[in-house]
C-alpha cells in the first residue's frame, strides 16, 4: 500500500503540473501565434458591427484587408475559372459571423441536442431556401442522452469486509471512474465477479473462464481491443456488469480514465484504477473471499433526441451521377466551433449559393453531374451524421439517393486556422483496408488539388487520409473522397514555416513549433481564430475542385478507371499481407505470455548482445511488459516493403494498432538495439507519412525490440532517449 500511495501521489503532482502546463502552452501558444499571423476579422452582429485588428510588420508580399473585403496578393491570382472568382469571401465571413452569433447567444457553442445547434441548421437551410432553387431535404437520427443523475457509487465486498469506494471527478483521486453510455444499474446485493482472462478480447475467454460470467460482474483488464468491444462480449455473455481496469504499466496508466462504449451500449460500466482492479482480481483467485460488487447508477435522461442532417441538390444534372461535398455543422460542447466546423460549414454554404447564381445567368453552363451539398450533424461523437446518411444510401433504392449514385466525396472541416497549413487529404495514406476501387480517384483528387496550389504559387502539404472525418463513411464503401485541412491540434514544423515564409512573404508562415490551432476544442475557438487570407485560399481551392470535376467529359471514368481498378483487384496484395500478418500475430502469441518467458526473451536478447555491457545494462532496465513485440527488422519488415513498396509507416502503425491492441489515439513507441546497446527511442505519431524506405538507414543495423504503447507522460521518458520524427 505504501508503494501504491506513492505512485498515486505522483500521479496526482504530474496531473497538476500537466494541466498547469498545458493551459499556460495553450495561451502561450494562441498569443504568439495571434502576434505572428496578419489577421484582421470582422464581427456581425444583428446591430453592429466590430472589427478587431491585429497587425504585425506588413510582409513584403501579402497584404490582408478587412473581413469584408478580399484578402490578396500584391499581383492579383490568376483562376481561370468563373465558379472560382465568383467566390467573395466577405459573404463566406457573413456566414461565418452569424455562427458566431447563434454560439454567443447559446451558452457559447453549438453542439448537438442544444439550442445553438438547431439554430445552425436553421440558417442553413434559411439561407439555402433565400438564395438557392436547389432541392432541400433535412433527415433525422436519434441519439441517446447520457445525464447521469449524481454520482455513481461502487460498494466492494472482500472476506466479509465492505468498502465503498472513492469516486470523485478528479481522475487522479479516484478509484473509479463513470462510462460514457453506461446502462443505470441499483444492485440491491453483492453480485460476485469473474476476472475475465486475456483481456477478454475473444469469445474464448469469455466462454472458457471459470466461474461463468453468467448473473455476475465481469472484471476485465484494459488492452489489446476497445472498450466498445469488451463492453459487446459482456453483454454478448450474459454479464450483469462490466468493470473495466487499467493496466498500470506505467504511472500514467493506474487512475481510471473516462471512456465511452457509444450510442448502443446495453450494460452497465465503471473504469476502475489500476489499483483497485488489481485488488479485486488478486482476492478474487481465493474463492472463500467471496469478492462482489455494487453498483448504483442513476440516469437523470436516457431519453432520444434527434439530431439533423442537411442536403440541398442542384435541380439539374445526372442524379444517377452525383458529386457530395460536404462539412459537419456541430461544434463541441467546450466552444462556439468557429474553425472546427464553422469554417467548414460556410464555406460550404458559400460554395452552394454561388453556384445557383451562376446557374440562374445565361453565360455559365450547367454541370452534366448533380451536385449535393450536405451539412453533417454528430461529426464531434463519432461521425454519426454522415455514417448515418451513407448506411440510409446504401439500403434506398430511389433512384438519386442510392450509394451507387455517389461519384465522390469531398470534405471540408476546419478551413481557416490560425497557424494554418494548406492540407490536402492524401489518398496514398488511405485506411489500407479501403475497397481498392476508390484509391485511383482519391489519389487523382489529392493531385489535382495540389497542382491548384502549385499553380497559385501557395505551399501545400499533405495531410491525414485514416477516415476521421466525415469522408470516412463514403471512403469505407468505396466512394472516391478527398478534402483539405488547414490543421488541429498538430504543431508546424520549422521546415514548414519556413517554406511558408518564403512563398508567402516574411511573417506569413506562421509559429514553428506551435500548434496550427491553439484553440482547437476550447472556447477560444471564435471568429477571433480564423485566419481569414488561409480562409480564402481554401475556399478557392474547393471552388476549383467542384468546377474541375464537374467539367470533366466522364467523370466516373475519370475518378474509377476500369484498368488501374482491375489491376487493384486482381494483384495478390491482400493474400500476402495477410499472410505476413498471420506471421506477426504469431510472434505476438509467443511473446506476450507470462512474465517468466519474457524474462527468458531478455536474457535470449542479452546473449545476442554479449560482451556489450552498455547493451545487457540497457535491456535488463526495460520493464517486462514492455516487450510486446520482437522482431529482426531485415526479415518481416523487408518483407512487407517489397509488398507495400509505398507503404507509409502510418499505414504499418495502422497493422501493429490491429495486432497489439494500443488505441488509434495514443502515439506509439518502437525501442531499437543497436551494436552499441539500447539508445534509441523512436516516437511515432499518426502524422508521418514517410515510407519505409526513408527508415531503412535508420533501423537497418539494429533489432526492433518492442512496440510501445504512449497513452500518457510516463517514466520512460526519463529513462530513454526520444527520437521524433516529423513528416515531410
Amino acid at each position: 500500500m505504501e508503494r501504491s500511495a506513492k505512485v498515486l501521489l505522483c500521479a496526482i503532482l504530474a496531473g497538476i503540473v500537466l494541466i498547469l502546463v498545458s493551459v499556460g502552452l495553450a495561451a502561450a501558444t494562441l498569443a504568439i501565434v495571434s502576434s505572428r499571423l496578419k489577421e484582421t476579422t470582422t464581427i456581425i452582429t444583428p446591430t453592429s458591427t466590430i472589427t478587431t485588428t491585429i497587425t504585425p510588420p506588413p510582409p513584403p508580399t501579402i497584404t490582408t484587408t478587412t473581413a469584408t473585403t478580399t484578402a490578396t496578393t500584391t499581383s492579383s491570382p490568376s483562376f481561370n475559372s468563373t465558379y472560382v472568382e465568383s467566390i467573395q469571401i466577405s459573404d463566406v465571413m457573413k456566414h461565418l459571423n452569424e455562427l458566431q452569433t447563434i454560439a454567443t447567444g447559446a451558452n457559447g457553442n453549438r453542439a448537438i441536442n442544444t439550442r445553438g445547434f438547431n439554430q445552425t441548421l436553421d440558417y442553413i437551410y434559411n439561407s439555402l431556401t433565400l438564395n438557392t432553387n436547389f432541392r432541400l431535404q433535412k433527415s433525422f437520427f436519434y441519439l441517446r442522452n447520457f445525464v447521469p443523475a449524481g454520482n455513481p457509487i461502487l460498494l466492494t465486498s472482500i472476506g466479509g469486509v465492505e468498502r465503498n469506494r472513492t469516486y470523485s471527478t478528479t481522475l487522479s483521486a479516484s478509484e473509479f471512474a463513470i462510462v460514457q453510455y453506461t446502462r443505470s444499474a441499483n444492485f440491491a446485493s453483492y453480485i460476485p465477479i469473474t476476472v475475465i482472462p486475456n483481456l477478454g478480447c475473444s469469445d474464448s475467454d469469455w466462454t472458457s473462464v471459470t466461474p461463468s460470467v453468467i448473473g455476475r460482474v465481469a472484471l476485465v483488464k484494459r488492452g489489446n481491443c476497445s472498450f466498445i468491444e469488451k463492453a459487446l462480449l459482456a453483454t454478448k455473455y450474459n454479464a450483469t456488469a462490466l468493470l473495466t481496469y487499467n493496466d498500470g504499466t506505467v504511472a500514467g496508466n493506474v487512475a481510471p480514465i473516462v471512456t465511452n462504449l457509444g450510442q448502443d451500449n446495453e450494460i452497465p460500466a465503471l473504469f476502475l484504477s489500476y489499483t483497485l482492479g488489481q485488488e479485486l482480481a488478486d482476492a478474487a483467485q481465493d474463492l472463500s473471499k467471496n469478492v462482489g460488487v455494487r453498483l448504483i447508477i442513476t440516469m437523470a435522461d436516457e431519453s432520444r433526441y434527434p439530431v439533423g442532417n442537411i442536403c440541398a441538390d442542384t435541380p439539374t444534372g445526372d442524379a444517377t451521377q452525383t458529386i457530395v461535398i460536404g462539412s459537419h455543422s456541430d461544434s463541441v460542447p467546450a466552444g462556439p466551433g468557429i474553425n472546427d466546423n464553422g469554417s467548414g460549414s460556410a464555406a460550404n454554404l458559400g460554395l452552394a449559393i454561388a453556384l445557383a447564381k451562376l446557374f440562374q445567368t445565361s453565360t455559365y453552363p450547367k454541370y452534366k453531374y448533380r451536385v449535393r451539398f450536405c451539412w453533417w450533424g454528430a461529426e464531434e461523437v463519432g461521425l454519426l451524421g454522415s455514417d448515418f446518411h451513407v448506411k440510409q444510401a446504401d439500403i434506398a433504392t430511389a433512384v438519386g439517393e442510392r450509394l451507387q449514385d455517389y461519384l465522390i466525396n469531398l470534405n471540408y472541416d476546419m478551413l481557416g486556422s490560425p497557424n494554418y497549413i494548406f492540407g490536402i487529404y492524401d489518398g496514398k495514406s488511405a485506411n489500407p483496408n479501403t475497397p481498392p476501387q476508390a484509391l485511383p480517384g482519391s489519389n487523382k483528387i489529392t493531385a489535382l488539388f495540389r497542382d491548384w496550389f502549385i499553380s497559385q504559387k501557395l505551399p501545400w502539404d499533405y495531410t491525414d487520409f485514416s477516415g476521421r472525418s466525415d469522408y470516412g463513411p463514403f471512403l469505407a464503401k468505396g466512394i472516391v473522397a478527398g478534402g483539405l485541412f488547414s490543421g488541429a491540434d498538430e504543431r508546424k514544423s520549422f521546415e514548414q514555416r519556413d517554406r511558408y515564409d518564403q512563398m508567402l512573404g516574411q511573417g506569413m508562415g506562421g509559429v514553428a513549433g506551435a500548434i496550427e490551432d491553439p484553440c482547437y476544442h476550447q472556447a477560444c475557438d471564435s471568429i477571433q481564430n480564423i485566419n481569414v487570407f488561409a480562409y480564402e485560399r481554401m475556399v478557392e481551392a474547393a471552388a476549383f475542385m467542384l468546377e474541375k470535376l464537374a467539367q470533366q467529359d466522364n467523370l466516373k471514368e475519370f475518378l474509377y478507371p476500369s484498368a488501374e481498378i482491375q489491376r487493384l483487384n486482381t494483384q495478390a496484395k491482400p493474400q500476402r499481407v495477410k499472410k505476413h500478418e498471420q506471421k506477426m500475430l504469431s510472434i505476438v502469441d509467443e511473446l506476450v505470455k507470462t512474465r517468466r518467458e519474457l524474462q527468458e526473451i531478455r536474457e535470449k536478447l542479452h546473449l545476442l548482445q554479449s560482451g556489450h555491457s552498455s547493451s545487457s545494462k540497457a535491456i535488463f532496465s526495460m520493464p517486462v511488459p514492455t516487450i510486446s513485440l520482437f522482431v529482426q527488422y531485415n526479415g518481416l519488415f523487408n518483407e512487407l516493403c517489397d509488398i507495400l513498396q509505398t507503404i507509409t509507416i502510418k499505414e504499418l502503425l495502422i497493422k501493429l494498432r490491429q495486432l497489439t491492441g494500443i488505441p488509434f489515439d495514443h502515439p506509439i513507441y518502437i525501442r531499437v538495439l543497436s551494436v552499441d546497446g539500447l539508445k534509441t527511442l523512436f516516437f511515432l505519431d499518426n502524422n508521418l507519412n514517410r515510407t519505409l524506405a526513408f527508415y531503412n538507414d535508420k533501423l537497418k543495423p539494429r533489432m526492433i525490440l518492442s512496440i510501445e504503447d504512449d497513452n500518457e507522460m510516463n517514466d520512460i521518458q526519463n529513462q530513454h532517449q526520444r527520437t521524433y520524427e516529423s513528416d515531410v
